[in-house]
């Protein structure tokens, strides 16, 4: 049970992970539609753009780049801290996820039938209950009970 706790675990920080990365992204792209799109832009009284092109970058860039006193990044170095979080938890769910489908146990097999296979419940339960000998209502009331707070978790 242990490694299915640590699986759940490992899929609810890579799901925070990849969140913090979405808003990251929006978050440079308001930047950029407030500084560099030309709807901003206005005339002064000599018939020239106060607002060019050019500063609007500047000012986008500067905001890219310029770290933050909260977390001492710029927004370009946490995204990319945060791309390389999301890439390393996908590449360590990928390894459990194999060695989740190699445990032996009823659990670990329920477990990765309805997680990492994405088959329904009541159609993983009969596969195991034919797999095993066992009748459904046994494995439901015994092993599915077991893994149903882990499944619950990762909703």
């Amino acid at each position: 049970m242990q490694g299915i706790r640590s699986y759940t675990n490992t899929r609810k920080e890579l799901k925070i992970a990849e969140h913090r990365l979405t808003v990251l992204i929006n978050r440079k792209d308001e930047l950029y539609q407030r500084f560099c799109l030309p709807k901003g832009w206005h005339i002064s009284d000599g018939g020239a753009s106060s607002h060019t092109v050019q500063s609007g970058t500047e000012m986008y860039v500067n905001a890219c780049t310029t770290p933050t006193e909260a977390t001492g990044l710029s927004l370009n170095d946490e995204i990319e801290q945060c791309q390389r979080e999301v890439e390393t938890l996908r590449e360590i769910c990928h390894l459990m996820e194999d060695t989740l489908q190699s445990l032996a146990g009823i659990e670990a097999t329920l477990y990765s039938m309805i997680v990492i296979e994405g088959k329904g419940p009541t159609e993983a339960v009969n596969e195991v209950a034919e797999i095993e000998h066992y009748t459904a209502d046994n494995i439901w009331h015994t092993y599915y009970r077991r893994i149903k707070p882990y499944l619950d978790e990762l909703q």
